[in-house]
């Protein structure tokens, strides 16, 4: 329900590519922003249903041992061609392609606005990821240190973004963002509009889109620090800041590297975001990939989509490298 970029692509009418075109194709805002308050009202009910049947399925199940079983050599060649087949599928033959279109495209296509299109993305990206991860560890020590029901009720709601679709949070933070442009004007404090378009309002979307994403592993490393380790960290120091620096911060650490990681990937590869909210003439690579499949230039996209690839595969590679040495 949340994805624009490839029913945009293919011309599948949703919900998400009526709101881009109600606010871009016929400039009607408040059409935008009732199709995406539709749009929310089925996401919640959802959500619920999930929170429903999580919880009445945790009422049902018992904890029971896992189990191993051996397979025939026959069937461990099957399972061996099958996950073969599904890499070969979904990433090896669209990334080969992406390389040969690239290489036949590169002369014709690279040129100085690329530099542009990869400051732009790096940016975002790292001022987004830096800005969740601080608002992260906050939020995940203030549920461990308030473990009451609103606590869990207002971090729930915080963590909701990344269920919402990019294009209705658009409209949810550009709405009030406009307002308060207009009422500066009104009252003579600007001149012209300063915030619409600017990179705060792509920071304010991205960063409720993909709090997620940093808050769970930093959550999890959190949850492993013990209540009487804790405890004990407070009888042997007085300084708060002495027991986060030589206590929290290294059990943490590796649910914030996750975070960083993760979240920059999110936001390379993110754009809805950043095609509605940003000033015109600021792309990215995943902008310049929508405009140029858009037009049906499906090899020009592939220098962009080779290198969001290959952005996102860097993550990937430390994260597994790190999952090794901790085995």
């Amino acid at each position: 329900m949340a994805d624009f970029g490839a029913v945009s692509v293919f011309n599948v009418d949703t919900f998400t590519t009526a709101i881009y075109k109600a606010w871009f194709g016929f400039f009607s805002l408040t059409t935008a922003a009732q199709l995406a308050a539709l749009l929310i009202g089925v996401i919640f009910i959802v959500v619920l249903f999930e929170q429903y049947w999580q919880t009445k399925r945790g009422n049902n199940v018992t904890q029971g041992s896992s189990q191993r079983f051996d397979a025939s050599t026959p069937a461990k060649l099957g399972m061996t061609l099958l996950c073969a087949l599904v890499f070969a599928g979904a990433f090896l033959i669209p990334f080969l392609q992406l390389i040969y279109w690239t290489a036949l495209n590169f002369r014709q296509d690279f040129d100085a606005r690329y530099i542009d299109f990869v400051t732009n993305s790096l940016m975002i990206a790292s001022m987004t990821t830096i800005f969740i991860a601080f608002l992260a560890i906050i939020i995940a020590w203030i549920k461990r240190q308030y473990p009451d029901k609103l606590t869990k009720l207002m971090t729930t709601l915080a963590n909701l973004g990344y269920v919402v679709p990019g294009t209705v949070l658009a409209v949810g933070i550009f709405i009030p963002i406009a307002w308060l442009d207009n009422q500066m004007i009104a009252f003579g404090i600007t001149t012209q509009q300063v915030l619409s378009g600017s990179v705060i309002v792509m920071l304010l979307a991205l960063s409720t889109r993909f709090m997620t994403v940093s808050f769970q592993p930093v959550d999890r490393q959190l949850q492993r620090l013990t209540v009487n380790q804790e405890a004990a960290a407070k009888l042997l120091s007085d300084s708060s800041y002495q027991r986060w620096r030589q206590v929290m911060l290294p059990v943490i650490s590796p649910g914030i590297f996750t975070g960083l990681l993760m979240g920059f990937v999110e936001v390379m590869k993110e754009m809805p975001i950043t095609l509605m909210t940003r000033r015109q003439g600021w792309d990215t690579l995943a902008v310049r990939v929508f405009e140029m499949t858009s037009e049906g230039m499906w090899g020009r996209a592939a220098l962009p989509s080779l290198l969001i690839v290959l952005v996102g595969l860097l993550p990937v590679w430390i994260l597994l490298r790190q999952s090794d040495k901790q085995g």
